[in-house]
């Protein structure tokens, strides 16, 4: 699902996914803040779905090198 963190202890994390030939991807990494849940489809161009992030934790999805900022709670990608 490329969940990683980002800053020492989570503080921040990198949502990086590498699908290669997947269509979906669905899963969930934990954290010291809580689990970081990501639901992402991958059936055009850019991917679409969600990342959803516990309180307190913030962090970036990144496709193709562009960045994106994610919040805490529901990120729409």
């Amino acid at each position: 699902a490329g969940v990683r963190p980002a800053a020492f202890g989570y503080e921040k994390v990198l949502v990086a996914p590498q699908p290669g030939g997947l269509r979906f991807v669905k899963a969930s990494s934990p954290t010291p803040k809580g689990p970081v849940a990501v639901d992402l489809r991958f059936d055009g161009p850019k991917p679409s779905g969600t990342v959803t992030l516990p309180a307190g934790l913030t962090g970036d999805f990144e496709w193709q090198g562009v960045r994106t900022v994610l919040k805490e709670g529901v990120n729409a990608i």
